[in-house]
């Protein structure tokens, strides 16, 4: 005889609705992924530790964090970076990621003695200038640690991962390398008299721009290299005399702006100086880090401890120059504001040189970065965000 079946439940079990909607946005995001990948292994644009590292940010991006202002728990911030809506925080101990709500999307130590960083694109090179000790990270992890013969004087990373150095070289002043995406060298230089200042790499990963500086005769002179690494020789070579390179960075395709003590210079397609805006008796204080459409100059006025100059450019353009009565503490630009932080208050510029917004800062504010219409205010203790 068979035995009647057991009463069934029509009740169909359900997820909670916030429990739903998680779901669903990671299965957008893994399909998202999932299809850039697909066609990034056609056209060779995206690692798969690079889609790794980008599910790892979407997913710890869900939710939102306290917002700001953020503590930085002692931990100064010695650089900052944008990345789309978020933060990139570099100091001597740590690397820290922030969401546009001050949520902590990652944190990565930092264990050299005298760290330095390049970041472009959501990848860091990260570097120990007392050795040879580097590493690349992306936004969520470390993607390779290494360590160099000599001691790095300085590095570049590019958008397309791929990454350079300059070292001490036994019985030569600086070897320039650069390696690919995989970690393979691909180019090297050496320089016999000559310092690596600075270094920078192009959008398309075929060119670097180099700075150098030689010292004789009581004069230190500098000079800014083009390489193309399927190449033997250097594509260029301009000279820049009585001064000392700063720094050399791409700023659109193939041009390439140098800021020396002296000057701002401009490099149109890798090999001509077309425009350069000399300082005169002025001196540089500081410069606004490369990554946008906009770039800006501070500079101490000759004679005067308080008086100062901020100037800002667009491709070989001048777009303004404006006088401020205080010292300029930091500079910052998007590509469609210059932000500067006096003694007492950041000012907003458009690009026509009008002031857009004055902010208010307590003199404890260091640093600032402007991100669209935000300005994130920066002190040893906390990370303000002001809207404007």
């Amino acid at each position: 005889m068979q035995k009647p079946k057991g009463k069934q439940s029509n009740k169909k079990s359900r997820l909670k609705p916030g429990a739903a909607a998680v779901l669903k946005v990671l299965l957008i995001i893994f399909l998202a992924v999932t299809l850039i990948f697909i066609a990034a292994r056609a056209i060779g644009g995206v690692t798969l530790t690079s889609v790794v590292s980008d599910i790892k940010t979407s997913v710890s991006s869900l939710g939102s964090g306290d917002g700001y202002p953020y503590k930085t728990d002692g931990a100064e911030v010695v650089k900052a970076y944008n990345d789309s809506s978020k933060l990139f925080l570099f100091s001597n101990d740590k690397t820290v990621l922030l969401s546009s709500s001050a949520k902590v999307l990652s944190e990565i130590p930092v264990e050299y003695g005298a760290p330095a960083v390049k970041y472009n694109s959501g990848k860091a090179l990260v570097y120990d200038r007392d050795s040879g000790k580097y590493r690349l990270q992306n936004t969520s992890e470390i993607i390779t640690q290494k360590e160099a013969k000599n001691t790095i004087t300085a590095g570049a990373v590019g958008k397309k991962g791929n990454y350079a150095l300059a070292t001490y070289g036994s019985g030569i002043q600086s070897v320039f390398s650069v390696f690919d995406k995989s970690d393979e060298q691909v180019f090297t230089w050496n320089f016999a008299a000559e310092r690596v200042t600075d270094i920078s790499l192009s959008d398309d990963g075929k060119y670097a721009a180099v700075g150098t500086i030689l010292s004789s005769n009581a004069q230190t002179d500098s000079k800014v290299y083009v390489f193309r690494f399927d190449s033997k020789d250097y594509v260029s070579c301009i000279d820049y005399p009585d001064s000392i390179v700063v720094s050399v960075s791409y700023v659109s395709g193939n041009d390439i702006e140098v800021v020396t003590n002296k000057q701002r210079s401009f490099i149109a397609d890798n090999t001509a100086k077309e425009q350069d805006d000399v300082f005169g008796s002025d001196v540089l204080h500081r410069k606004s880090e490369p990554g946008s459409k906009i770039s800006a100059v501070a500079l101490k006025k000759y004679g005067s401890d308080s008086k100062s100059v901020v100037k800002a450019y667009k491709g070989s353009k001048l777009l303004f120059s404006a006088d401020i009565d205080n010292e300029i503490r930091s500079v910052s630009c998007s590509d469609k504001y210059v932000a500067v932080l006096s003694d007492k208050k950041v000012l907003i510029y458009n690009k026509k040189g009008d002031v857009k917004a004055e902010i208010p800062a307590d003199i404890s504010v260091n640093s600032i970065v402007i991100n669209g219409k935000k300005v994130y205010l920066i002190s040893s203790a906390e990370i303000t965000c002001e809207k404007f």
